[in-house]
C-alpha cells in the first residue's frame, strides 16, 4: 500500500516487493533483499500498550526491530526502528529525515 523511510516515500517497486506474512509464531518478511527471498523472524506483540507494540528479530540479528502497529479493517500500519538505534521504539506513526524510522501500510491479500 505505502512505504516511507526517514520522511521519504519509497519507490513503487520497493512497495510492491515488501510483504509481511504472519504464520503462527513466525513472521516471514520479504522485501529486504534485491530478490524475493523471505526472511523468517521470531516476533511478539503486546496489544495492551497504546499504541500496540510489535517486535521481530531477523535470524542473523542480535537486536529486534521495534515497532508499533494499528489494524483498521484490512490494513496494517507499522512504524519500525531497528533495536540498534539509541532512539528505541517509535511512539507515533510518522517519519522524518534522520529519524531512522520506517512507516509502512499493508493491505491484507485475499487467500
Amino acid at each position: 500500500e505505502s512505504l516511507e523511510a526517514d520522511g521519504k516515500a519509497a519507490p513503487p517497486e520497493a512497495i510492491r516487493r515488501m510483504r509481511f506474512n504472519f504464520k503462527e509464531d513466525k513472521l516471514l518478511v520479504r522485501g529486504n533483499f534485491q530478490d524475493d527471498r523471505e526472511e523468517e523472524c521470531v516476533y511478539k506483540i503486546d496489544p495492551k500498550q497504546t499504541p500496540p507494540h510489535l517486535e521481530f528479530t531477523p535470524a542473523k540479528e542480535q537486536k529486534p526491530v521495534l515497532g508499533i502497529y494499528e489494524v483498521t479493517g484490512d490494513k496494517l500500519k507499522l512504524c519500525l526502528r531497528h533495536g540498534n538505534s539509541k532512539e528505541g521504539r517509535p511512539t507515533e506513526f510518522a517519519t522524518k529525515e534522520g529519524s531512522q524510522l520506517i512507516l509502512v501500510v499493508f493491505k491484507r491479500e485475499k487467500p
